[in-house]
């Protein structure tokens, strides 16, 4: 395998591409990215010019301002280019839950922000049973209330918190 290092800018993103990335999945892959590197190349297509894995590490990149990105060559026809892009992006393993929610304790333990790893208390929440005996650990649980006016919100407010909860106010 040949990698070249080049301008990110230069890279021809497929439109066709079905992966998109929300900003905060856009910032966990920014935080990935300055933190180790680029550990896995970009692949583009020789025939077609597009790039067919890598479309999102290549934004995140050129957000960083970085120079230079790794990149592999591969030749395919565009239809063999599809079909690659789509199982970059989809054919992957499942998590076993009881491993994945020991790794996480260790490297919460060891001070390493969940965030940076890509999760977040909503995904981790998706991710596992609610029997997982870890979890605990790195959740949070929130309840967002509605109320008809400020004065009722203020009521509410007082009375939860004289019963020990913590409390926000929130105008939304």
């Amino acid at each position: 395998m040949i990698i070249e290092n080049l301008d990110p800018a230069t890279l021809v993103p497929a439109e066709y591409n079905p992966r998109r990335i929300d900003e905060h999945q856009l910032a966990a892959l920014k935080r990935s990215l300055s933190r180790w590197g680029f550990v896995q190349p970009v692949i583009i297509n020789e025939r077609t010019g597009n790039i067919v894995g890598g479309h999102q590490r290549v934004t995140a990149a050129m957000e960083l301002a970085m120079e230079t990105v790794p990149v592999v060559r591969v030749t395919l026809d565009e239809a063999a280019e599809k079909a690659l892009n789509i199982a970059l992006n989809k054919v992957s393993g499942e998590w076993e839950d009881d491993k994945l929610a020991e790794l996480l304790d260790e490297l919460g333990a060891d001070g390493w922000d969940l965030l940076d790893l890509g999760f977040d208390d909503l995904k981790i929440a998706e991710d596992f049973e609610p029997d997982d005996i870890h979890m605990s650990d790195v959740l949070e649980y929130k309840i967002m209330i509605s109320t008809t006016g400020e004065v009722e919100q203020a009521e509410l407010f007082a009375r939860l918190e004289s019963e020990g909860l913590e409390c926000q106010l929130l105008i939304v």
